[in-house]
C-alpha cells in the first residue's frame, strides 16, 4: 500500500483521510523514510537547491510545473 501516512495519537494514519494504516498479520509494517537530496545548483538560475522543498519552489518559481 502506498500513500502518505503520519503518526497521530500513537498510530500511523493516512494523511488526508485520517484512516488507520491497515496491516497484514504476516508482514512487518514500517514507514519508508526518504532522505533529502544532496545540494546542487539550479540549472535554471544557478541558485542553490538544498532540499526537496527548495526544488519544488525552484520549479514553481521558474514555471517548470
Amino acid at each position: 500500500m502506498r500513500g502518505t501516512f503520519v503518526w497521530r495519537n500513537g498510530e500511523f494514519v493516512e494523511k488526508r483521510t485520517g484512516e488507520p494504516l491497515s496491516t497484514k498479520v504476516d508482514r512487518i509494517c514500517r514507514p519508508y523514510v526518504m532522505r533529502d537530496i544532496p545540494e546542487y545548483a539550479s540549472p535554471i538560475d544557478g541558485k542553490p537547491i538544498t532540499s526537496r522543498s527548495h526544488r519544488r519552489e525552484d520549479l514553481a518559481r521558474n514555471d517548470c510545473v
